[in-house]
């Protein structure tokens, strides 16, 4: 997204990438990513996370108050800002039969959304309970965040492309859609991009059709794997130095605030 905006700076001019996402927005806190030289943000395609930061802030609903929306719109005029971009993720987590989260969490998160986190250690105290065994536990999303060097040619592939998509039909005039990546028919896997009104798909959730989990509930079934192969095919391994992936830091160097200061509610 940011190699698409940097092709288009006759009309978008100067990007800033708000540190830690919309919090870095709402605070004024600014990185001037004109800064950074093209081989800089070439790197980006091979380090993990998010290198300008990013958040679980959930803003307000706008019918409610208004003053965080406000509080954009002021950012983004003193700072003559004209598209504002931000690459959402979702997760799951897992269930009892009758739908209780195993976790056992009974807080919501700000979207509204059963408080995931904790299934290890509740595995865990249930093996220890009824069987008595001795147990020990790894958390692997922090594994899978980090670990950039296994993630696959057709991930980093669509990923380039929803980001290059989502700045060209900003530029179209395109307003609060996401950008969608469409799996084509046929047996060859082959994809497409298209977009999704944000009023349809906002705070939704689309769960794992039944026909991919195996009956006794312990794996997946031959049409899962069929759909989900293609997904991690090929490579797109960073470049190393001395044996290790080679990830440079960014300046991440914040422009002069010209709001007043902004405290999250």
């Amino acid at each position: 997204m940011i190699e698409a905006c940097r092709s288009h700076s006759d009309k978008i001019g100067i990007l800033y990438a708000g540190q830690n996402g919309s919090v870095g927005a709402l605070q004024e806190n600014l990185i001037d990513i004109s800064l950074e030289s093209d081989q800089s943000i070439a790197t980006l395609r091979h380090i993990p996370g998010g290198a300008f930061g990013s958040c679980r802030y959930k803003m307000q609903n706008i019918a409610d108050d208004d003053s965080e929306y406000q509080r954009l719109i002021e950012v983004f005029k003193a700072h003559n800002i004209g598209y504002f971009f931000i690459m959402v993720v979702a997760s799951e987590g897992v269930t009892y039969a009758d739908g209780g989260l195993l976790s056992g969490s009974q807080s919501e998160d700000a979207f509204g959304h059963k408080q995931l986190g904790g299934v290890a250690p509740a595995l865990c105290s249930i093996i220890k309970r009824s069987l008595g065994y001795k147990y020990h536990y790894a958390i692997a999303d922090y594994l899978q965040r980090s670990a950039r060097h296994l993630a696959s040619k057709a991930d980093i592939d669509q990923a380039y492309a929803v980001g290059k998509a989502a700045v060209e039909m900003a530029l179209e005039g395109k307003n609060a859609i996401m950008v969608s990546i469409q799996r084509d028919a046929g047996k060859s896997y082959s994809w497409s991009l298209a977009e999704a009104s944000l009023a349809e798909v906002a705070n939704g959730e689309k769960k794992m059709p039944s026909a991919f989990i195996r009956s006794d509930g312990f794996g997946i079934t031959q049409q899962a794997r069929d759909y989900l192969l293609p997904l991690i095919a090929g490579e797109d391994y960073p470049p190393f130095k001395n044996g290790l992936p080679y990830y440079p830091q960014l300046k991440n160097t914040l422009i002069s605030k010209r709001c007043k200061q902004w405290t999250l509610s």
